[in-house]
């Protein structure tokens, strides 16, 4: 599918790929995934909804934050408040009526914090290794003594599960977006589907356990996959996020 972009107020050309309903499909929710840090959509998760949801007729928007995939920026300038404000500008421009919005790994707490903006647009939230808060509760207490002297000396340091670096400033700036243990949650009510596989070694699954006791829904399914790791990218863990997305619909339809 076409590669599309929009250009964001900072400046940002924003990629998007979108695909519009069917006419038997206009009054069904859109789907919208967020990517994790440092991905894109050209994932595999990414584009196996995307053609799921094309075969379906539903209306479906993929993205690329600034400084990932085909977007415009510098990777190591971008903050979560930045990449939020992104994907909020392609809710708001690219995305048409209720959406349910898929969002893996860090996409998943920009998924919950624009729940909470937006909770007449959004249906549905589906979360994939969903990693809230994953700077405090993960980054920073598992800095080595090599990692804190490249933050304090260079502003930056890779991160032990990936070639990718973070910054010191994205660390700073993500504190403003904290939600777990904050009650904010509680404000959540739309259907709620968490999706962790126990062989996650980036995202332990119990962070999704804690997420499901903090969020207001009353409909929040957690699922636990034996076999998954974090990206959730084999066979078995793309066939139940489609599924879970079919269940997600089966009441629309």
């Amino acid at each position: 599918m076409q590669i599309k972009y929009s250009e964001h107020p900072d400046g940002t050309s924003l990629a998007y790929r979108h695909h519009s309903a069917s006419e038997q499909q206009q009054d069904q929710p859109g789907l919208l995934f967020l990517p994790g840090y440092g991905s894109d959509m050209d994932g595999t998760k990414a584009t196996q909804i995307l053609t799921w949801a094309q075969e379906q007729g539903l209306q479906v928007t993929l993205m690329d934050y600034g400084g990932h995939g085909h977007s415009s920026g510098r990777f190591t300038e971008g903050t979560l408040g930045q990449w939020m404000d992104h994907a909020r500008h392609i809710l708001e421009t690219i995305t048409s009526g209720a959406q349910i919005l898929v969002g893996s790994s860090m996409g998943g707490w920009i998924m919950l914090l624009l729940a909470l903006e937006f909770p007449q647009r959004l249906c549905g939230l589906m979360g994939l290794a969903t990693a809230t808060d994953f700077t405090s509760r993960l980054i920073q207490p598992s800095l080595t003594a090599q990692q804190k002297q490249d933050l304090e000396s260079k502003g930056e340091m890779i991160l032990n599960y990936s070639s990718l670096p973070m910054t010191q400033h994205f660390l700073e700036e993500s504190v403003n977006h904290l939600l777990l243990e904050t009650a904010r949650l509680g404000k959540i009510i739309c259907p709620v589907t968490l999706i962790h596989g126990l062989q996650d070694s980036v995202v332990p699954w119990q962070e999704s356990c804690q997420l499901q006791q903090e969020l207001g829904s009353d409909l929040v399914t957690v699922i636990l996959l034996k076999q998954g790791d974090h990206r959730l990218s084999d066979s078995q863990s793309l066939d139940m996020i489609i599924d879970h997305l079919e269940r997600f619909y089966a009441g629309n339809l």
